[in-house]
Protein backbone atom coordinates (compact mmCIF):
# COMPACT_ATOMS: atom_id res chain seq x y z
CA UNK A 1 0.00 0.00 0.00
CA UNK A 2 1.71 3.26 -1.15
CA UNK A 3 1.21 6.25 1.27
CA UNK A 4 3.36 8.37 -0.83
CA UNK A 5 0.91 10.48 -2.34
CA UNK A 6 -0.66 10.98 0.90
CA UNK A 7 2.62 12.39 2.51
CA UNK A 8 3.22 14.45 0.26
CA UNK A 9 0.28 16.19 0.04
CA UNK A 10 0.52 15.99 4.20
CA UNK A 11 4.05 17.92 3.19
CA UNK A 12 2.12 20.88 0.49
CA UNK A 13 -0.99 21.15 2.75
CA UNK A 14 1.60 22.23 6.11
CA UNK A 15 3.57 24.84 3.81
CA UNK A 16 -0.34 25.48 2.73
CA UNK A 17 -0.80 26.45 6.37
CA UNK A 18 2.05 28.13 7.06
CA UNK A 19 2.25 30.73 4.22
CA UNK A 20 -1.63 31.46 5.70
CA UNK A 21 -0.77 31.74 9.03
CA UNK A 22 2.69 34.51 7.93
CA UNK A 23 -0.51 36.15 6.19
CA UNK A 24 -2.63 36.49 9.21
CA UNK A 25 0.42 37.43 11.65
CA UNK A 26 1.42 40.23 9.59
CA UNK A 27 -2.40 41.54 8.43
CA UNK A 28 -1.48 44.53 10.88
CA UNK A 29 1.89 45.22 9.46
CA UNK A 30 1.98 48.54 6.73
CA UNK A 31 2.19 47.58 3.53
CA UNK A 32 2.66 43.91 3.66
CA UNK A 33 1.84 41.88 1.06
CA UNK A 34 -0.39 38.96 1.85
CA UNK A 35 1.17 35.27 -0.26
CA UNK A 36 -0.38 32.18 -1.35
CA UNK A 37 1.43 28.83 -2.20
CA UNK A 38 -0.23 27.43 -5.12
CA UNK A 39 -0.57 23.12 -5.52
CA UNK A 40 0.19 21.32 -8.48
CA UNK A 41 -0.55 17.44 -9.12
CA UNK A 42 2.67 15.38 -9.19
CA UNK A 43 3.57 13.02 -12.56
CA UNK A 44 2.47 9.64 -11.43
CA UNK A 45 -0.41 10.01 -9.05
CA UNK A 46 2.13 11.16 -6.36
CA UNK A 47 -0.38 13.62 -4.61
CA UNK A 48 0.47 17.05 -4.82
CA UNK A 49 3.24 19.89 -3.91
CA UNK A 50 4.05 23.13 -3.49
CA UNK A 51 4.35 24.91 -7.32
CA UNK A 52 5.19 28.52 -5.76
CA UNK A 53 4.34 30.74 -3.74
CA UNK A 54 3.43 33.96 -5.00
CA UNK A 55 1.94 37.89 -3.83
CA UNK A 56 -1.75 37.51 -3.24
CA UNK A 57 -2.56 40.41 -5.64
CA UNK A 58 0.13 41.16 -8.03
CA UNK A 59 -2.16 42.87 -10.56
CA UNK A 60 -3.24 45.67 -8.11
CA UNK A 61 -1.69 48.93 -9.88
CA UNK A 62 -3.32 51.86 -9.38
CA UNK A 63 -1.59 54.37 -9.13
CA UNK A 64 -2.11 57.73 -6.77
CA UNK A 65 1.32 57.90 -5.03
CA UNK A 66 4.42 55.62 -4.24
CA UNK A 67 5.57 53.78 -0.79
CA UNK A 68 9.29 54.42 0.54
CA UNK A 69 10.25 51.52 -1.30
CA UNK A 70 9.00 52.53 -5.06
CA UNK A 71 6.13 50.48 -4.95
CA UNK A 72 2.55 51.77 -6.51
CA UNK A 73 -0.29 52.13 -3.90
CA UNK A 74 -3.60 52.60 -4.08
CA UNK A 75 -5.60 55.56 -1.77
CA UNK A 76 -7.86 52.93 -0.42
CA UNK A 77 -4.86 51.03 0.79
CA UNK A 78 -3.41 54.18 2.27
CA UNK A 79 -4.85 55.10 6.12
CA UNK A 80 -3.64 58.45 7.77
CA UNK A 81 -1.17 57.03 11.03
CA UNK A 82 -1.15 59.13 14.56
CA UNK A 83 1.83 61.82 13.13
CA UNK A 84 -0.25 62.76 10.06
CA UNK A 85 1.82 60.99 7.59
CA UNK A 86 0.08 58.40 5.20
CA UNK A 87 1.42 54.80 5.20
CA UNK A 88 0.47 51.93 3.19
CA UNK A 89 -2.49 49.02 4.64
CA UNK A 90 -1.62 45.53 4.55
CA UNK A 91 -3.94 43.48 1.97
CA UNK A 92 -4.52 40.91 3.89
CA UNK A 93 -8.52 39.71 4.30
CA UNK A 94 -8.54 37.69 7.75
CA UNK A 95 -12.32 35.86 6.51
CA UNK A 96 -10.12 34.81 3.48
CA UNK A 97 -7.19 33.43 5.47
CA UNK A 98 -9.50 32.05 8.02
CA UNK A 99 -11.28 29.79 5.56
CA UNK A 100 -7.66 28.67 3.38
CA UNK A 101 -6.81 27.54 7.21
CA UNK A 102 -9.65 25.42 7.55
CA UNK A 103 -9.53 23.83 3.96
CA UNK A 104 -5.91 23.05 4.95
CA UNK A 105 -7.10 21.59 8.05
CA UNK A 106 -9.38 19.47 6.76
CA UNK A 107 -7.18 18.57 3.38
CA UNK A 108 -4.25 17.81 5.98
CA UNK A 109 -6.92 15.51 8.28
CA UNK A 110 -7.77 13.91 5.63
CA UNK A 111 -4.69 13.06 4.10
CA UNK A 112 -3.68 11.93 7.69
CA UNK A 113 -6.24 9.38 8.39
CA UNK A 114 -5.68 8.09 4.64
CA UNK A 115 -2.26 7.23 6.31
CA UNK A 116 -3.78 5.82 9.62
CA UNK A 117 -6.48 3.58 8.03
CA UNK A 118 -3.70 2.58 5.36
CA UNK A 119 -1.09 1.11 8.20
CA UNK A 120 -4.00 -0.49 10.00
CA UNK A 121 -5.27 -2.22 6.86
CA UNK A 122 -1.59 -3.52 6.62
CA UNK A 123 -1.15 -4.12 10.38
CA UNK A 124 -4.88 -6.33 9.78
CA UNK A 125 -2.99 -8.47 6.75
CA UNK A 126 0.27 -9.25 8.43
CA UNK A 127 -1.61 -10.23 11.32
CA UNK A 128 -3.89 -12.64 9.05
CA UNK A 129 -0.73 -14.51 7.54
CA UNK A 130 1.14 -15.04 10.70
Amino acid sequence: MNNIPSQNALHAFGIRQSVTAHNVANMNTSGFDSQRANLEEMPNNQGVRVQNIEKQNPDVQEQTGKTENGRENNSADLQQNFSGSRIERSDTDLSREMVKMIENESSYKANATTISVNQQMAGALLNMTT
